[in-house]
């Protein structure tokens, strides 16, 4: 984990003392059962709870005798009880072993980490959404395949990223009741040899979680599809920030990275504003995708288990988790700061554009005035073509230019100044659909 890409409830949710304290939660949880059950007293689990230590740098010095880090934290465990001169310290970690305390442990962190993310997430999509409301009717023009198409607003676009934000919420809830909820406590293969299963069942209740069917280990395509979702979540990000991107362009110019006054954009080029931020986080995403690549090829568990998964998991869980948390904060933090040029959006539409976008709402009145389908769309098209090249506005090119060689009209003859004047009003063409689509968006919200 990288300390530029990760925020510090991460770090502390990631760090190794939080990871043992962890494992002793669930050392600690299983003795309660047991207490809970009548098989121990009382007595022991309070003073278990109350003596037990697991500093970090006793567990790494035993692990340089040991080679296992659990063991290591087991007898550090035991001893800083047996220090506290209790001489039943070795209930502790008995009946259990490596991975029945582990993955616990690491499902409890990713649930944690999966409740930051969440949390994140809901205030990126609040951010998205008033910006959207607030742009509801700006007006821009909507770019396919990187060419000029219809006019949209700000806010349209803008609603739409909320939405899938939204939907990533839904599915990470559903990740979290599915699979992130499970504790294989069933002993070294799974069998409950040697164990009370009830003492397991109140174990993992008493750790929220619900005792699972597995070999060894609980079975790593609930990992995987976690991590997965968290690589999606990046792909939404990267498609809203290359979005932005283009709409950053010099040429272009309708948004801008908000900066400070201590702002330098290059080291050489003095008048730049680059959107150092949105180049990142598509950027950054890439990392994602490779982490949820890790994640599938860890599904794959030789018989009840080996250890091919361990070090990989060291790794992806705790960068995949940091790093998309890191990108949503970004991304929220960018969306506020957002600079929206919403006059320049406008003269796009209005001016740079040439009016070329209508050529749909004049072909469709021009079949509505009986020109037919091919006559009208060859039509539209080369007077959009015109006006493009010599760069004048296509309601002029329509004023002259004949239907076909079979029909001497122009668009003006046909539908009249008026009604070929209105085929170019932007706002008119979208409101009632625009309306409708903030409907969509927000159900609750009133016009």
């Amino acid at each position: 984990m990288l300390d530029r890409y990760s925020l510090p409830v991460m770090r502390e949710l990631w760090s190794e003392q939080n990871k043992w304290s962890m494992m002793n939660r669930v050392e600690l949880a299983f003795i309660f059962a047991k207490a809970e059950l009548g098989l121990l007293p009382k007595s022991l689990f309070d003073a278990f709870s109350r003596n037990v230590k697991v500093p970090v740098a006793r567990i790494e010095e035993i692990e340089k005798e040991t080679g296992h880090d659990v063991i290591a934290f087991v007898k550090t465990a035991q001893e800083s009880l047996r220090t506290a001169g209790i001489a039943e310290y070795g209930e502790y970690h008995k009946g259990l072993s490596s991975y029945p305390v582990q993955d616990p442990t690491n499902i409890l962190r990713l649930r944690q980490a999966n409740a930051y993310i969440v949390q994140e997430l809901a205030a990126l999509a609040s951010t998205l959404t008033k910006i959207a409301i607030a742009h509801k009717w700006t007006l821009t023009m909507a770019y396919t395949h990187v060419q000029d198409a219809e006019p949209t607003t700000f806010g349209h676009l803008v609603a739409n990223y909320a939405k899938q934000i939204s939907a990533r919420i839904h599915k990470l809830h559903a990740i979290d009741e599915e699979n992130l909820c499970w504790a294989n406590l069933g002993g070294a293969v799974g069998t409950f040899a040697g164990l009370d299963p009830k003492v397991c069942e109140l174990t993992a209740e008493n750790l929220g979680l619900k005792l699972a069917l597995s070999t060894q280990i609980i079975s790593r395509d609930n990992h995987a599809e976690f991590i997965n979702e968290l690589a999606v979540i990046a792909g939404v990000i990267e498609e809203i920030h290359r979005t932005l991107h283009i709409r950053m362009h010099s040429a272009i110019h309708e948004l801008q990275e908000g900066k400070s006054k201590t702002y330098r954009g290059s080291s050489a080029m003095a008048h730049k504003v680059n959107p150092n931020l949105t180049e990142q986080l598509f950027g950054l995403a890439r990392v994602m995708r490779g982490y949820a690549l890790v994640a599938q090829e860890n599904i794959e568990t030789i018989d009840y288990r080996d250890i091919s998964q361990s070090a990989p998991e060291r790794i992806i869980f705790p960068d995949a988790t940091s790093l998309i948390h890191y990108m949503i904060v970004k991304a929220r933090k960018l969306a506020e700061g957002l600079v929206v040029f919403q006059d320049q959006m406008n003269k796009r539409v209005n001016e740079g554009s040439l009016g070329v976008w209508a050529t749909q709402p004049v072909r469709l009145s021009l079949m509505d005035a009986g020109v037919p389908y091919d006559d009208a769309y060859l039509y539209a098209q080369a007077c959009a073509f015109k006006s493009v090249s010599e760069n004048r506005h296509m309601l002029e090119v329509m004023s002259e230019k004949p239907i076909s060689e079979s029909d001497a009209r122009t668009a003006l003859d046909v539908l009249g100044e008026e009604k070929l004047a209105s085929s170019f009003n932007a706002l008119s063409y979208i409101e009632d659909g625009i309306k409708y689509c903030f409907q969509l968006a927000f159900p609750c919200l009133k016009e």
